[in-house]
């Protein structure tokens, strides 16, 4: 349904530009255009009836569109817990803080950038980082996700859907931990750059 109503959002605005670039390139075209609606097309019942409906098709795909676009990029910033004693939110940065204080353990990465997202379906955990050490990507992946997965289920309950994805966006194996070693021909990184 999304996706009919951005394509027909997409040809209605495409028409109506075009429309108004033909009326402000050339004004006669109004002159020409005008009658023949009002003679050809509105003279019909049945072509009121099937451009009313349309209309009403446009606006209500369109107020779709205008509210799907709205609530998509208002996402939720907490999750809330139902417990017997009450309601209980933790926010979507907290979470973050937790899986970097835990990363930030791992010798083997910097420059961790987790960002935590909450949805119907689920939260989903991505985690951009850099590796700087020689290690089995499997092994340090895998154990990471699930010692974060297991994190997270405790604190939130077991009937939470989990998925957390690890990205490794540089592999510098000669870093030291905090601090990239940068070669003398290099200029040095721009501080902050990363956040």
């Amino acid at each position: 349904m999304r996706f009919i109503a951005s394509l027909i959002y997409v040809l209605a605005s495409f028409l109506i530009g075009f429309f108004v670039l033909g009326v402000a390139l050339n004004p006669d075209i109004l002159t020409t255009t005008v009658p023949y609606i009002q003679n050809e097309i509105l003279a019909d019942t049945y072509s009121r009836i099937v451009i009313a409906l349309s209309g009403i098709l446009l606006v209500v795909l369109s107020l779709k569109y205008l509210h799907t676009v709205i609530f998509s990029s208002r996402q939720e910033k907490a999750i809330t817990l139902q417990l017997p004693s009450g309601k209980v939110s933790v926010t979507l940065f907290a979470l973050e803080d937790m899986i970097k204080k835990f990363l930030e353990e791992k010798k083997e990465l910097s420059h961790i950038k987790p960002r935590v997202i909450s949805s119907k379906k689920g939260i989903e955990v991505v985690i951009k980082s850099t590796l700087i050490s020689e290690v089995s990507l499997i092994e340090l992946t895998g154990d990471i996700q699930e010692k974060i997965k297991e994190k997270l289920l405790n604190l939130l309950g077991p009937d939470k859907e989990i998925n957390i994805r690890l990205e490794i966006k540089k592999m510098n194996f000669g870093a030291k931990k905090g601090k990239e070693q940068v070669p003398e021909e290099e200029e040095p990184e721009v501080p902050f750059r990363n956040y």
